[in-house]
């Protein structure tokens, strides 16, 4: 349910009937964001120009700015937005494996380069919130410099979306069936996509771990920037920046973890009788 008092029409001020109106004609139903942006109707006016002009006018061919779009829903785990989305990229001839590759957050193998370079391009710009030299040279030879200002204001209009369906709660409309749960465990909403990383190592660690596979060493990094998360928490913590329970957060670690890690490092952690009764099983 909607966390915004839903609007009916007759209860509508002048203004709203107007954006209702035009917002209807245009797209044929308000689903989307559009529910929530009609309390406000004067931004929803203006929003909805740029919308119509990035999704139905813009230079970019309809199925690579639907691929974009669903890029952008993935990532924020968006569920309304990636329900409207998956069927118009169908209808518009995006290839399933491809929607079924930006759905569990891989990278699009066997693509043609111009999808490829969108997709590097999306994906970085999501990512870090930049885009490297190499991939905004590659997308200007490609398209153009005013195509790739489209594909720039396309993430963000549909980043904008996908905040306001987000935040709103906006729910999925009952006759459309959702692709969900999204997997929380896979982290594909997140983007969480293998990429090469180059990295100076004294020379003793690179002999030990030259016979290791890509397991052990991913295994070895997540370890390590676990206790390096934990060590910056509990730093925060004896400087008096955050209480003990939000330093298990941002840890990303129980209260009862972050306290034996407490132990270890000779820190006082604070005992709530939830702790103590863990310690004494």
């Amino acid at each position: 349910m909607s966390r915004l008092t839903p609007l009916e029409r007759e209860q509508l001020t002048d203004a709203q009937q107007q954006v209702y109106d035009t917002v209807l004609a245009s797209r044929g139903n308000l689903t989307g964001p559009f529910a929530a942006w009609l309390h406000s109707p004067e931004l929803a006016n203006r929003t909805q120009h740029l919308g119509e002009y990035v999704r139905f006018r813009s230079s970019l061919p309809p199925a690579l700015s639907e691929f974009v779009i669903l890029r952008v829903a993935r990532h924020f785990d968006c569920e309304l937005e990636w329900a409207i989305h998956e069927p118009i990229a169908r209808q518009q001839g995006l290839a399933v494996d491809t929607i079924d590759a930006v759905f569990a957050g891989k990278t699009i193998s066997d693509s043609t380069p111009e999808l490829g370079v969108v997709d590097r391009y999306v994906v970085e710009l999501l990512r870090t919130n930049r885009v490297s030299a190499s991939t905004f040279h590659q997308a200007v030879a490609l398209l153009g410099e005013a195509s790739v200002v489209e594909l720039t204001i396309l993430i963000g209009y549909y980043t904008l979306v996908a905040f306001s369906i987000n935040a709103f709660l906006l729910p999925v409309p009952p006759d459309v069936t959702p692709r969900l749960p999204w997997d929380s465990d896979s982290q594909a909403g997140n983007m969480a996509m293998p990429e090469k990383v180059v990295v100076e190592l004294p020379s003793r660690l690179a002999a030990e771990l030259a016979s290791a596979n890509q397991a052990l060493i991913t295994d070895l990094l997540q370890r390590g920037l676990r206790d390096l998360h934990v060590e910056q928490a509990l730093d925060r913590y004896q400087q008096g920046g955050m209480s003990f329970a939000a330093a298990a957060e941002q840890a990303g670690v129980s209260v009862p973890e972050l306290a034996r890690a407490a132990y270890v490092r000779n820190i006082e952690p604070p005992f709530d009788q939830e702790m103590v009764a863990e310690e004494l099983q």
